[in-house]
């Protein structure tokens, strides 16, 4: 377990500095926090053990004239503009739960920024807080920061930071925008394991049934067909034609495949197709409620957030 070195300031508004042991950075933080103190700096003495993460999955096409769908609240990974690195969920919720713990131990805006941008590790996140930090400098709110930057601050994410200037409420809701961002994380993981078990079986299925009809079924009637006067049934010739064609045109009908993907990913970015889509899968049994179930869940879980924030 890292260890941590912190400079607070106290409830007495006097500097503490010290050491704290936990997991990862953000486990730091609360630490610190259910002590009463504010931290200022928080550097980790050792390599940080990084924290688990989801398995990434693709993401269609982002921006604002995106079409909602109820695809997304499954969807783990945060896209980005060409050009402009992301974040993963769990990063972005550290950020932003720092962000809030400067604020609140009485930092201006910029400067809490500029705090969190000296404990920035990685490649994203030193890019994307010089983006906020420029913006903010020139004068613009941070949600209009967030809002230009684009994924990984989705919609959500900038109404409620929106809505924090608006309230004054500031650290208050930027502490519940994080942790409603870390149980998205976990409810993605619980639909991921509730799921890739029939996922893997389909698949072994599929493979099963290219395997056998492409290489055991034909060595399996050689015999007959050796014979001159054999008759084959209807449905065994198309099981020997659809083998053959398999075996000779298996790079056809992979390059097909990978440009039918495509090709639906550039259909379902459009507004009206993507809304045809997640009406088919709502209708779709098992997976409909499923989905629904979901959405209801980030829905009501986002409203009573900003209820509170608005308080």
């Amino acid at each position: 377990m890292p260890n941590y070195r912190y400079q607070c300031i106290d409830q007495g508004g006097a500097i503490a500095a010290g050491m704290v042991a936990a997991p990862d950075r953000a486990a730091a933080m609360r630490q610190l926090q259910s002590r009463g103190l504010a931290p200022l700096q928080l550097d980790a003495e050792g390599p940080e053990e990084p924290s688990p993460q989801p398995a990434a999955r693709p993401r269609a096409g982002a921006g604002r004239d995106a079409a909602p769908s109820f695809l997304s609240a499954i969807r783990a990974a945060s896209g980005s503009r060409p050009g402009r690195p992301g974040l993963k969920r769990t990063e972005l919720a550290n950020i932003i739960r720092e962000l809030a713990t400067a604020v609140e131990a009485g930092l201006p805006l910029l400067n809490a920024l500029k705090t969190v941008r000296r404990q920035a590790s990685g490649k994203g996140q030193p890019v994307i807080l010089d983006f906020i930090i420029e913006r903010v400098e020139a004068g613009r709110p941070l949600h209009e920061a967030m809002e230009e930057y684009g994924p990984p601050f989705d919609e959500m994410i900038v109404g409620m930071v929106r809505a924090s200037d608006a309230s004054g409420r500031m650290p208050e809701v930027m502490h519940q925008l994080a942790d409603l961002l870390d149980r998205s994380v976990e409810l993605r993981r619980e639909v991921i394991g509730a799921t890739i078990y029939p996922l893997i079986v389909a698949g072994l299925i599929g493979v099963s049934i290219i395997i056998a009809v492409t290489f055991l079924l034909p060595r399996l009637l050689a015999p007959m067909l050796s014979q001159p006067d054999a008759e084959i049934a209807f449905p065994t010739r198309v099981l020997l034609g659809f083998a053959g064609f398999m075996a000779s045109w298996w790079w056809l009908v992979l390059g097909a495949a990978g440009a039918g993907f495509l090709l639906f990913r550039r259909w379902v970015a459009v507004r009206a197709n993507r809304r045809r889509v997640d009406l088919l899968l709502l209708r779709t049994p098992i997976v409909g409620p499923l989905l629904r179930d979901v959405a209801v869940a980030r829905f009501t879980r986002t409203l009573g957030t900003l209820v509170a924030a608005c308080g």
